[in-house]
């Protein structure tokens, strides 16, 4: 009985020593898959985000859809934070057009498709077109001023905001030859529009807007011949 004592008592040990490097090699194995997990979730900056899920941006019966699941945006280096955000702007985007349209207010919407990145930021001026200046537009959804003159022969104004949200505008008023022009244009990380003027023959221009976006942004205007 002893000797089956004892020989029970090494298969115990043996087992014992064998069950603990399976249980280390789990947590080692474990520890190793999180570490890589941690490394595989690392986040792009806002900017690169939002340029990711341009892709997944699309433009529905004059509504903007962002067809990109939480998951997936994380797999994509996305935040938790900036995936929330671009949600936000889409709504709060979404829900200006509803209530302009209720307002029989007009809204360029640009489509998401018809951004280019690649050219975007790079266009060759032509000699129907003038770059006449730009404003800043503040965070806090005030309304700001600029002023300018149209020179002779120039119809319309091509109005286009570069703001610091994912999706959204701007809006305001052209103030011309004793007019005032309504505007408003929605698109990805701004909007453009563009107001055709009363005559062409020139003068004093005042041009107003502001942005909902929290970030504010830039307004770049451009005259235009016919």
């Amino acid at each position: 009985m002893k000797s089956i004592n004892k020989f029970n008592k090494i298969n115990f040990l043996i087992w014992g020593l064998a069950l603990s490097s399976i249980v280390s090699l789990e947590v080692f194995v474990l520890g190793c898959t999180q570490e890589d997990n941690n490394m595989d979730n690392a986040t792009v900056d806002s900017q690169k985000a939002n340029l990711i899920a341009l892709s997944y941006l699309e433009l529905n019966n004059n509504q903007y859809v962002l067809k990109l699941s939480e998951a997936n945006a994380i797999s994509l280096g996305i935040s938790k934070f900036d995936y929330n955000r671009m949600l936000t702007e889409v709504q709060k985007t979404n829900d200006f057009i509803i209530k302009s349209q209720a307002d029989g207010i007009k809204v360029d919407i640009n489509d998401p498709k018809c951004f280019n990145i690649n050219t975007s930021n790079i266009r060759l001026k032509s000699d129907n077109e003038l770059y006449a200046g730009s404003f800043t537009l503040p965070d806090d959804n005030s309304q700001v001023s600029f002023y300018g003159t149209v020179p002779s022969g120039m119809s319309k104004i091509q109005i286009t905001s570069t703001i610091g949200c994912f999706l959204g505008g701007s809006t305001g008023f052209v103030y011309f030859a004793g007019q005032s022009i309504y505007y408003s244009a929605t698109g990805f990380m701004g909007g453009s529009t563009t107001v055709t003027l009363p005559y062409s023959s020139g003068g004093i221009v005042t041009i107003t807007g502001s942005t909902y976006c929290g970030n504010g942004g830039i307004v770049t205007i451009t005259y235009l011949r016919n």
